[in-house]
């Protein structure tokens, strides 16, 4: 990119400029081969960058309503005990839903459809395996409440398709592969 150096003074003295407007000024003016002095920069020129800038600017909202589009879809409903009875595994668990600077862990997570969950593999705190039977039910829409003698955690589930669960805790997120 060496033919937009010259045009970086214009550049930034353009309004609203941000790095991201930089980068997609010099593909245009790379691509549309125009050329240009070190201090000057022609009207038509800058009318063309002001209104590539508008359609990238479109372009990037469309996108953006596409990608929020799809994340809702991805989101399941669970309604019923029987949209989540089976043998899930669980792979990691980290603070964020994305699932960045997550934890491996080892445990399985067992949803019979009388309402009893078994939860069992390697617990970290105890540094050992284990096994708990618990009970759970479902209290709203995409809400599990798991209680058991010492108390209850509530879990949404913010994700459920094609065999995969993300449910989020009191501590993070726990994410599931169905077993």
């Amino acid at each position: 990119m060496a033919a937009v150096s010259p045009l970086l003074g214009e550049i930034l003295s353009l309004p609203d400029s941000n790095l991201g407007h930089y980068i997609l000024l010099g593909l245009f003016i790379e691509t549309k081969g125009y050329r240009f002095s070190k201090h000057k920069m022609t009207s038509d020129l800058r009318e063309n960058i002001m209104s590539s800038r508008s359609i990238l600017g479109l372009a990037f909202l469309f996108l953006s309503y596409a990608f929020l589009g799809a994340t809702v879809y991805a989101q399941s409903a669970v309604k019923e005990p029987s949209d989540i009875v089976g043998t899930w595994e669980m792979e990691k668990t980290a603070q964020r839903q994305d699932g960045s600077n997550s934890n491996k862990e080892f445990a399985t997570w067992d949803f019979h459809s009388d309402g009893k969950v078994e939860i069992s593999g390697y617990n970290k705190f105890l540094k050992q395996k284990t096994t708990f039977n618990k009970t759970y039910k479902i209290i709203e829409e995409s809400v599990i409440k798991v209680k058991d003698d010492l108390g209850t955690t509530k879990y949404k589930v913010v994700e459920k398709s094609n065999g995969r669960m993300i449910l989020k805790g009191p501590y993070g997120y726990h994410f599931f592969k169905r077993k």
